[in-house]
């Protein structure tokens, strides 16, 4: 589960991240981006823009929604914190999803490369299977 669990929480990350940084490129108001990645369908998402949603609408810091989430690393966290305090958030975000592309891709590399010897071996095994199956028999019976 854990790998499984890696995946999928990249893939939400790719979902939104991008989306996000290239609407903060834009210029748009913070409203019209929830908005706008409200229009993402994905569960954990649509729970993230919901929070997102209601605690910029109460005031609170675009990174609150950041924290609280359990989308995001500890590292992402502090990093969102920190653009957003220092006024670069946008650029923080799309710096966000480079690097989230790249690990991505690293870690479907990774684990191309531990299925290859598993996806052999199971057509070893049906060789095999086929070879006791069909062949034995046949040239048993060319035998006897």
């Amino acid at each position: 589960m854990p790998i499984a669990g890696n995946f999928l929480r990249h893939h939400y990350q790719l979902m939104l991240l991008h989306p996000l940084a290239l609407l903060f490129s834009r210029g748009l108001n913070v409203r019209q981006i929830i908005n706008s990645i409200k229009q993402i369908n994905a569960a954990p998402l649509r729970h993230f823009t919901a929070d997102l949603e209601k605690l910029v609408s109460s005031g609170v810091k675009i990174s609150e929604a950041f924290k609280n989430s359990p989308l995001f690393t500890r590292r992402q966290k502090e990093l969102t914190a920190i653009s957003e305090e220092a006024g670069n958030f946008g650029q923080m975000i799309e710096h966000l999803a480079r690097t989230n592309d790249a690990e991505y891709e690293q870690s479907i590399k990774g684990l191309m490369s531990l299925l290859e010897p598993l996806l052999i071996a199971i057509i070893g095994a049906f060789l095999l299977i086929f070879i006791v199956l069909f062949i034995l028999p046949m040239v048993a019976v060319d035998i006897g």
